[in-house]
């Protein structure tokens, strides 16, 4: 009869003690200021994106917004991406992570920002909320700004989106612009 090895690896090393939160000090926002969103090409999330930016411009609460779109979902925005960004935005939404990778790139790439001073924030999708909690722990930002939107997007009308975007607007204003400098 055949048999089966099982291994069970010792840790090399004791676990790190848990690391004290970033203190990322945002910028102080211009009384109109730009949005950058970091689309990660998933399906529907430039749409999302763009209709909460809308959304965000009729309650003149930003001046304007332009989109970077990712080369890779899974992948977080490189440094020369980031600063090109930052360059133009004063304020960094990224979205929509609907998936595990995309979720946890989505995440870094607002923590990214927000550690160079750009109030930022993440859309993720409900399955996906614990990894971006964990994800954002890991990154030593547990506080960063997650925005839950419900799950699957890339099958939903343009009404959904419109409803959507007006109920998260809501949340990124409470979230980012609501005198929020320091996150603790």
């Amino acid at each position: 009869m055949a048999s089966i090895e099982i291994l069970l690896p010792a840790p090399l090393h004791k676990p790190a003690r848990p690391q004290r939160e970033a203190r990322h000090v945002w910028k102080e926002l211009p009384e109109r200021p730009v949005l950058g969103l970091i689309d990660n090409g998933k399906g529907r999330a430039n749409d999302i994106l763009e209709a909460v930016a809308r959304e965000l411009q009729v309650r003149g609460l930003i001046d304007s917004f332009f989109i970077w779109r990712k080369g890779s979902a899974g992948k977080p925005i490189t440094a020369a991406e980031r600063a090109d960004t930052l360059a133009r935005a004063d304020l960094v939404l990224s979205g929509v992570g609907d998936c595990g990778s995309c979720s946890s790139c989505t995440l870094h790439d607002a923590v990214l920002c927000s550690a160079e001073g750009a109030p930022a924030a993440a859309i993720i999708t409900t399955p996906f909320q614990k990894l971006a909690q964990a994800t954002a722990i890991n990154l030593g930002v547990p506080s960063i700004p997650v925005i839950v939107i419900e799950h699957p997007i890339w099958t939903r009308d343009p009404a959904w989106i419109e409803e959507t975007a007006a109920r998260v607007c809501d949340t990124v204003a409470q979230q980012i612009f609501q005198g929020q400098k320091v996150m603790q």
